[in-house]
């Protein structure tokens, strides 16, 4: 994953940025409205513990490409220029094929799993992307097919697996990298893909 140091407007900045907010302050978001290629979020800021003080910040994600949006509070925006919540819209897309058996089906699968949640945390489906037409578990003791499809970073990380139980994987190309300005704002346990995003008070 790769951050990003977004220029946020200085008085939002210095809220964020003060003892006060840092102790007791947070933030939700109250409203959400698609206008044309664009979201605008409306978020209650409360810059203390007083609930009654109250600012109202209205968020407009230029070209939206994709979103999950949960009313939680929280406290800080955090933006990506890479991250796996963005590989399925800026990554080289294709197919991994694999063949050899595993010695170990149950030990492959639990391999898996734990590359998954040390990469992706809980933040992402276990087996993305994987052959749906197949169990998963049947996938981990055949000897060869397609073993899933998808963005070739997520596909990499299954390679490692399989190649860690002695099976051999082939990426092939579906698709090639697209051309892409989009970044990624994660807000609590929200988040938003679009190619900006600017803040303003109302």
């Amino acid at each position: 994953m790769k951050t990003l140091k977004y220029l946020l407007p200085e008085k939002l900045e210095k809220i964020l940025t003060s003892d006060d907010y840092y102790e007791d302050g947070g933030m939700i978001i109250s409203g959400l409205a698609y206008q044309d290629k664009d979201l605008i979020l409306t978020i209650n800021l409360y810059p203390n513990s007083n609930r009654q003080t109250k600012q109202i910040w209205v968020l407009k994600i230029i070209n939206i490409a994709a979103e999950n949006f949960s009313r939680s509070w929280t406290t800080r925006f955090s933006f990506y220029s890479e991250h796996f919540l963005l590989y399925g819209l800026t990554d080289i897309h294709g197919d991994l094929y694999y063949n050899g058996k595993a010695k170990n089906p149950e030990k492959l699968l639990i391999d898996l799993y734990k590359s998954h949640l040390k990469t992706y945390y809980g933040d992402f489906p276990f087996a993305y992307g994987i052959n749906a037409a197949m169990d998963i578990f049947k996938l981990c003791k055949d000897g060869s097919g397609m073993f899933a499809r998808g963005p070739k970073k997520i596909l990499e990380k299954y390679q490692v697996c399989l190649a860690k139980h002695e099976i051999q994987s082939n990426f092939v190309e579906s698709s090639p990298k697209p051309e892409h300005k989009l970044k990624l704002l994660a807000f609590g346990e929200s988040y938003f893909i679009g190619e900006d995003f600017l803040f303003t008070e109302t």
